[in-house]
Order: structure tokens, then sequence, then C-alpha cells
């Protein structure tokens, strides 16, 4: 977790400049002599209470011995600014640096995925995700803090021992936090591009009553979607008759309330995310996507018109796929046959289609358990 804003960094923020960089408070040691640093010794930075003075990353990148950074960051690349602060008798250095998190986008959004634009409101979005990951990715001790301002994070230390020359700040802002690491931490991106997968496969949240109206118009139509949906897969693959007719498919008795059984529960499950989807593309809309595991283009993908209906999408199908079996008519999960009097095209669903239908619900009913916090 980030920590809040504290005084000293609200005054930090008064002296921000568009560009990510501070401004300086005007006090006695903030026009030192650069040449004298180059010189002779680097001069401490005294500040009264509330005072601010930024470090030239410049000069210091010029100057800075060995000894501080040896082979680690330029302080000049690796940071966009940096400060000295007083807050009543402590010291605090500040440092900000700049990352667009782009290289941390899931793969597998290929509509909008490479979009600059969509991923900076994609980005945007879920600044909450990707600061918890970075906060639990570096940590800090008692006395330090980060802070994110968009693109820009701040790390802050407090200084031990009151005020430091602008090396020793930055030494110290280096051994105590990740401030020179972040800009190019190869690894950062990784561990965000994991979470935001994880929060981007969370359904929306449902709503404490279900609409049984909804519900019910769902459940129907998606009966007949699926028995649509065998019927061209029979005339693709040139199912025929005794008679070598096409074959005209049925459901047989009874065999369409299983079906909607098994949709009414399914939208129970998913009302959150078929609302959204259904706000901008229509119930109807919703409805074709049910059966896009039956390799027919159904339209849910069609139906994403940004990035963010395209994260909503990819959810959907993976709800499908982990919570409806394939029942195209190859796969064991329907079964055709003639009735008594000899009419072919007949199709119900198997006992393992019914046991495996049971095992994704319940196990799509303790996914929402654990998601609602319930023991």
């Amino acid at each position: 977790m980030t920590t809040p804003l504290t005084s000293a960094q609200s005054a930090q923020q008064n002296n921000r400049t568009h560009d990510g960089k501070y401004t300086t408070k005007s006090h006695s040691e903030a026009d030192f002599d650069l040449t004298q640093l180059q010189e002779s010794t680097d001069p401490v930075i005294e500040l009264e209470d509330g005072e601010v003075h930024e470090i030239d990353l410049h000069a210091i990148s010029a100057t800075i011995d060995d000894d501080y950074l040896d082979d680690d960051p330029d302080p000049q690349s690796a940071l966009a600014s940096a400060m000295i602060q007083r807050k009543g008798d402590d010291y605090f250095v500040t440092g900000a640096a700049y990352r667009d998190f782009h290289e941390a986008m899931p793969e597998g959004y290929d509509q909008y995925g490479d979009d600059g634009e969509e991923i900076d409101r994609y980005l945007a979005e879920r600044r909450g995700v990707i600061d918890a990951a970075v906060a639990d990715w570096y940590g800090y001790d008692d006395g330090d803090s980060m802070y994110s301002t968009g693109d820009y994070y701040e790390f802050t230390h407090r200084l031990d021992g009151g005020a430091h020359s602008e090396a020793d700040a930055i030494a110290a802002l280096r051994d105590n936090t990740r401030a020179l690491d972040f800009t190019e931490d190869p690894d950062l991106d990784d561990t965000i591009r994991e979470q935001l997968e994880a929060h981007d496969a969370k359904k929306l949240p449902n709503p404490e009553q279900t609409d049984a109206r909804d519900q019910r118009e769902f459940s129907q139509e998606f009966s007949k979607n699926l028995i649509n949906r065998l019927q061209e897969q029979s005339d693709d693959e040139g199912f025929t008759d005794d008679d070598g007719e096409p074959l005209e498919l049925w459901y047989a008795e009874g065999t369409d309330r299983q079906v909607e059984a098994f949709a009414a529960e399914f939208y129970a499950n998913n009302e959150g995310d078929l609302n959204a989807y259904g706000q901008v593309n229509g119930i109807n809309a919703t409805i074709g996507m049910t059966t896009e595991h039956l390799d027919y283009d159904d339209g849910l993908a069609e139906g994403a018109h940004d990035l963010e209906s395209e994260v909503l999408t990819k959810r959907m199908e993976r709800s499908i796929e982990n919570e409806l079996p394939n029942f195209s008519l190859n796969t064991g999960h329907t079964e055709l046959s003639s009735d008594g009097n000899g009419r072919e095209g007949k199709v119900q669903l198997t006992k393992q289609a019914l046991r495996d239908l049971g095992e994704r619900m319940a196990a799509a009913r303790e996914e929402l358990r654990i998601a609602k916090g319930k023991p």
C-alpha cells in the first residue's frame, strides 16, 4: 500500500513544475557555488523547518565519488528530480522517478492492446493495482515512504543525523529505497503484469438480487441459440438422416428445460459482466456469445469497442470456457437419436454433460463465495 501524503510531501508538491521537477524554495544554502562542490568538499544543506532544497542532479552526477554509487545507476538518468526537505528537526530526501508501465501490459488483447492511448487509459484506471504492486515489490522501512503522482513515483527517506550534503542524501536514497532502480528495474514489469492479469480476471460484482426477468429471457434465448448453433454445425458437417436428407435437429422432451436451467445459473453467476456487456451491445448480442466456443463467430469479441470492453469480453470468454462444457455434436456432451416414429435429429444432453455441468457450476459458485469473502 502507498502511504498518505505527508505535510512535507504536500510542500514538495507545491514546488513541482509541470515536467515533474521541483522548484527551489529560497534559503541561505540553496545558491551554493557548484564549483566549490567540484573543487573541495560537498556543502551540508542546512534548512529551516518547512524549507525545500532541490538537488542539482546534473552536478551531483558529474562530481559524486565512486564510493557513493559504485556501479549503480547515474542519478541524473535514474531520477526526474530530487530534493532535501526539513520537517521539524528531521531532514528527508525525496527522489522522483518516471515509468510509464506500457511494458507491463498483459498479452492477449489483440484488438486494442497496441494502441498507446488505449493503454494509457487502461493503466490510469488501474493505478491502484499498480501502486499496490510497486509497494509490495519494493517495500519500505519505518520513516521511508513511496507516493505516486501518476507516472512519477516519489521515494522518500528520513536522513539520520540531521543535515546532509547532496551526495550523502543521494547515497542514503540509494541505500534505503529503490528510487534509483525504479525506472530500469527489469523484473518490475513482470510482477505488475501478473497483478493486472489477476485484476482483469475478476468478474464485476453481481447485483444483490438477480433480475428474474432478464435471467428468464437469457435462459430462454440461450436454449434457442444452442439448438440453432447445433443445427449450423450439422449443416456445415453434412449430417444427414437415413434418406440422405439434411438432418433437422430438435430437443428431446425436457432437454430445453435442462438447458434453460443451467443457462439461468450461468446468468446468476455472471450477471455483473453480462449487464456491463449488454448495456453497450444489448441483451441479444450477449445471448449470441454464449456458444462462442463452438467455433462460430457469435459477435462477443466483435462487441469490443475499446480496450476496456475487450478486457470484459476476454473475461466473459473465460467464464464460458470454464463454466460451460463444449456442447458441439462430437464432444460426447450431446447425443442424437430418433423418436418412436423414426424421426431423426432428436438432441439431448448426455449424463457426462450433466455431470460436467454440475461440477463446473459448483466451482463457479465457490469462486463467487470466495470473492465475496464468505466462509
